[in-house]
Parts: C-alpha cells; sequence; structure tokens
C-alpha cells in the first residue's frame, strides 16, 4: 500500500494550518500579557504619584495606560479571530472563541472599571 504523493502533501497542509493556530494562541497570550503589564503600570503610576499636585494629572496618566491596556486586547483578540476564521483545525480538539471571548471581555472590564476607580477615590 503506497500514500500518494497529494495524501502527503495535504497532510503537510492540515498541520501548518494547526501550527499556525497554536502559533495565534500563544500570539493572543503575548497581547493579554502586554495589557496586564500596561494595566500594572497604570496602577503603579496611580500609587507612585498619588500625592502628586494637580491628581487629576497622575489620573490621566494612569488612566492612559489602562486604556492602552484595553485597546491591547481589543486588538489581539481581533487578530486572533480572523486568523481562527480563516484556517479550520484539523488535529486541534477543543478550540473555543467564546474562551477568548470571555477572557478578553474580562480583562476590559476590569481594566475600564479600574479607570472608574481611579477617578472616584
Amino acid at each position: 500500500m503506497t500514500v500518494a504523493k497529494t495524501e502527503l502533501a495535504e497532510d503537510r497542509t492540515n498541520w501548518a494550518e494547526d501550527r499556525t493556530l497554536m502559533a495565534s494562541e500563544r500570539t493572543f497570550a503575548s497581547w493579554l500579557r502586554t495589557a496586564l503589564a500596561a494595566i500594572g503600570v497604570g496602577l503603579g503610576m496611580q500609587v507612585v504619584f498619588d500625592s502628586f499636585e494637580p491628581t487629576w494629572v497622575a489620573k490621566l496618566i494612569s488612566s492612559l495606560f489602562m486604556l492602552l491596556a484595553v485597546g491591547l486586547i481589543v486588538m489581539g483578540r481581533l487578530r486572533d479571530r480572523a486568523v481562527a476564521r480563516s484556517l479550520s483545525a484539523h488535529c486541534l480538539e477543543g478550540r473555543t472563541n467564546w474562551l477568548g471571548d470571555l477572557v478578553s471581555a474580562g480583562l476590559c472590564l476590569g481594566a475600564l472599571g479600574a479607570v472608574l476607580v481611579i477617578w472616584l477615590v
């Protein structure tokens, strides 16, 4: 029994698509890590410059980092979903888009909530 060259080529293509999907997941995770770092910097700026006068300057700078984090989360999610739409999983099981959406929404709400707290405190 011999395997046709076209079958081998299809297998290689399928594996390449799976590798690309996994790379997209890793890239999305790096977008989230960068966003969390921006949230941390924003909170740190608020704590360090809390006694700075006028107080709105420190709040504004902190808020900008939080909004940057929201933008990073949204951009990372949009890119990941675009890759997922353009490719199909072959050997990968359990890739779900709703979980990434849930994590993204939770982080965005957390960052926006932090902005609200910064301005209300």
